[in-house]
């Protein structure tokens, strides 16, 4: 089984600038670690879990100490949607996509945000 897919995925939420590196079969510097996933499904699902621990971690939801995968299913659900639709995915290269910051899902944030 080759180990040769990463992903990334970052975005801007109410707490600001977040990203997935250091998980997701990349490194801290965005580079493919020499064993990194098994698959681009297990990539992504391993980064947008790293952002989603970050973001509610930023917000300081009272979860601090609970690993991500002990929370309630409908809480992990609720976070892993509101990242996974917040992040834009390209793809880079044949191992390796990148999340980007959807323009119009951040203004309209910023229109009920400011409103």
């Amino acid at each position: 089984m080759a180990f040769i897919y990463g992903a990334i995925a970052e975005g801007w939420f109410d707490v600001g600038w977040l990203d997935s590196l250091g998980r997701g079969g990349v490194d801290r510097n965005g580079q493919l670690r020499e064993k990194a996933c098994s698959s681009q499904d297990s990539a992504r699902k391993s980064a947008l879990r790293a952002v989603a621990n970050r973001l509610r971690y930023k917000r300081g939801d009272g979860t601090a100490g609970v690993e991500f995968k002990d929370l309630d299913k409908n809480t992990q659900k609720a976070l892993l949607d509101e990242v996974d639709k917040t992040v834009r995915w390209q793809m880079i290269g044949p191992t390796l996509s990148r999340g980007r910051l959807d323009g119009s899902v951040f203004a309209n944030a910023m229109k009920k945000a400011v409103a």
